[in-house]
């Protein structure tokens, strides 16, 4: 049933609303995209512009991320493919200038910057792929895309991604989630002290850790978590 109605969609049959994006528009129905996003349902349902003009417009935002945004809330999952030419008409199109978003959680006002790198530049790997896919969901609202970005991560760190790759899912995962938002920050960060002896060294990780500090605290906390860990079983 997922994949006939996502077939429905590709062929615009029956849909009822369009996602404008860069270059880029993606036929939906409002019933699919609302039925797992915070986000969509309180566009599709509420007093908003959009509802009145059918039209929902994501002027900021990769058309390849969205697509797959959309093929979950439609079949629950996506592909790690990312030779997808609507990665490439987004980046020329997009501005590439940072946007700042603020945010409100738990009374405390936080800023989310969101840089050239998620939303603008070619995504290097499908671990950054997940990241971003994570990021994707805690904005729209869809916490089952989430989880399975998540999931999905989990399967790609250690040593089946590059040092390379690794570096770059965490300044990813450090600039495009709260601080109070730990899951793929967590993550990362595992993997990143699980290889630290590789990646010690290598001038990109330190620009990393100095433009980063939270990724700096939760390694410092991991190295004396284990040290003092270790020293405390054997005395």
């Amino acid at each position: 049933m997922s994949k006939a109605l996502w077939q429905c969609r590709e062929k615009g049959l029956f849909t009822d609303i369009t996602i404008r994006c860069a270059s880029q528009e993606f036929k939906a129905h409002r019933v699919i995209i609302s039925s797992l996003s915070e986000y969509f349902m309180a566009v599709c349902q509420g007093d908003w512009k959009e509802n009145e003009e059918n039209e929902i417009l994501l002027k900021d935002h990769n058309p390849l991320l969205v697509e797959k945004m959309l093929h979950f809330l439609y079949q629950l999952d996506y592909s790690e493919d990312l030779n997808d030419k609507l990665a490439d008409d987004g980046i020329a199109s997009l501005d590439i200038e940072s946007e700042v978003e603020d945010y409100e959680e738990d009374g405390d006002n936080h800023v989310k910057e969101m840089t050239a790198n998620g939303r603008h530049e070619k995504i290097s790997s499908p671990l950054v792929l997940h990241v971003l896919m994570y990021s994707m969901g805690d904005e729209f609202g869809i916490q089952s895309l989430k989880d399975y970005a998540v999931k999905r991560a989990g399967e790609n760190v250690g040593h089946k991604s590059t040092c390379d790759n690794l570096i770059e899912a965490a300044r990813t995962a450090y600039e495009t989630t709260l601080d109070s938002d730990r899951a793929m920050r967590d993550l990362i960060c595992k993997a990143a002290y699980d290889r630290i002896y590789d990646l010690v060294g290598r001038p990109d990780l330190s620009i990393l850790i100095r433009g980063c500090p939270m990724l700096t605290v939760d390694l410092l906390e991991k190295v004396l978590q284990s040290h003092y860990g270790y020293r405390n079983r054997y005395r």
